[in-house]
């Protein structure tokens, strides 16, 4: 059995750890910006609404980017964060996209 060892350090919550990857990788940013900018003015439009994991798996298999300090693409915990600091920016294309919670 192979143990994986932490990017971070053990101290940092989350949050934290998602402030040092979102530094490091503004291209991955600006690609799912571009996406979720893309399906909202269509879902708001049809009345349709998105996800973010679903942008995510999208741009996972065909975007065929890599994140800086990581040898995953795109870590899971990540994606709500993602879609919350697009939602802040983007209030009238945020409710085309659903979210399991806010965050504040």
């Amino acid at each position: 059995m192979t143990t994986q060892t932490s990017l971070w350090k053990d101290e940092q919550t989350l949050d934290e750890q998602y402030a040092d990857w979102k530094a490091q990788n503004p291209h991955i940013i600006r690609q799912f910006f571009a996406e979720f900018n893309r399906l909202g003015v269509h879902w708001v439009k049809t009345g349709k609404r998105f996800g973010g994991k679903m942008v995510a798996e999208h741009l996972r298999y065909s975007g065929h980017f890599t994140s800086n300090g990581s040898e995953y693409k795109i870590q899971n915990s990540f994606v709500s964060y993602i879609g919350w600091d697009w939602q802040r920016l983007n209030p009238n294309l945020a409710p085309a996209m659903r979210t399991k919670g806010e965050k504040k």
